[in-house]
């Protein structure tokens, strides 16, 4: 039986709990695993240059981010451990593979503590096709980073034109992508 006003229906009974508890349910896994993201964006004269850092990723190879310069280049701060980095990362993969040849570099940089196979495990069950870092703990790479999924996007001049805290999703991503890959390169002054 339910009951019905000008506001809505409520459904009494076993079936209308039942489908109350469905409802919290997906709300609240919604709410925990794909949150919104906190995103700043900065215009092109007021971007910050991202400290430079070269550290091997996990499979020895040195990653340097100013051999990028040139390219649009995502960070991705992110754990093993972390529901809303496991849930964003199809997209990050997605938008990867998506714009490598147009000038998209990606680089994912572990927080994970201790055991690389089990980040090893997770690039592979998840297909990760940019290299992975996992910093020493007294690495500066990470410095600044409270939270974690942190996204970055750099410019091509390789300062932070965009900034997600909490997973961002694919479109989203893809839109500040294009947006950074349309930018103009600055003319180099002459010498």
């Amino acid at each position: 039986m339910s009951s019905c006003s000008t506001g809505g229906c409520v459904m009494g009974g076993k079936f209308g709990w039942v489908l109350l508890a469905a409802v919290g349910a997906i709300l609240a896994y919604q709410a925990f695993f794909r949150p919104s993201a906190r995103h700043v964006a900065a215009e092109p004269g007021q971007r910050q240059a991202m400290q430079p850092f070269e550290l091997r990723d996990i499979n020895g190879k040195l990653f340097r981010l100013a051999d990028h310069k040139g390219r649009v280049v995502m960070v991705n701060f992110w754990a093993t451990w972390c529901p809303p980095c496991q849930n964003e990362t199809p997209d990050l993969v997605n938008v990867a593979n998506q714009f490598a040849a147009k000038g998209l570099s990606a680089v994912g940089i572990s927080l994970d503590r201790g055991d690389p196979d089990k980040v090893q495990k997770f690039v592979t069950e998840y297909k990760i096709p940019y290299p992975i870092i996992m910093p020493p703990e007294d690495s500066a790479v990470a410095q600044g980073i409270e939270a974690i999924p942190v996204t970055l996007l750099l410019d091509r001049q390789g300062k932070i034109a965009q900034r997600w805290v909490g997973a961002v999703d694919e479109e989203t991503l893809r839109k500040a992508v294009e947006g950074l890959l349309a930018e103009e390169m600055p003319a180099r002054p002459a010498k």
